[in-house]
């Protein structure tokens, strides 16, 4: 796996995989909603709870969809992010992706204090 910045170089297919850095507001409350409309809030806990598993798979998906700006196939050809793109991964190939959208989710979604420790 050779990472640049944000570029991840698929091992298998040679693809290459343009990130943005990070989520804005606007999506990060998007990616939430998924969540919400899914599952149910506890006001007691301040929890969201009763959430089935595929509520995450479709949050992940639509966060590929706002994170991958471009793909540049091992020919050099570019093209946009599509799910078409993304399910015909080898699957070793398609969790690095994943492993990454994760990444750059997760981390816009930490407060600065989080992020510090």
């Amino acid at each position: 796996m050779n990472i640049t910045g944000l570029e991840l170089k698929l091992p298998i297919t040679g693809d290459s995989v343009d990130f943005a850095p990070y989520l804005t507001t606007g999506q990060s409350r998007m990616l939430q909603k998924i969540l919400l409309n899914k599952g149910s809030f506890n006001t007691s806990t301040s929890k969201v709870e009763n959430l089935p598993t595929e509520a995450f798979f479709d949050m992940q998906d639509e966060a590929a969809k706002l994170l991958i700006r471009k793909v540049v196939k091992a020919d050099g050809t570019e093209l946009p992010f599509s799910r078409e793109w993304i399910d015909n991964l080898p699957s070793q190939d398609g969790a690095l992706v994943y492993e990454r959208v994760n990444e750059i989710t997760q981390s816009s979604n930490l407060s600065s204090e989080a992020k510090k420790k």
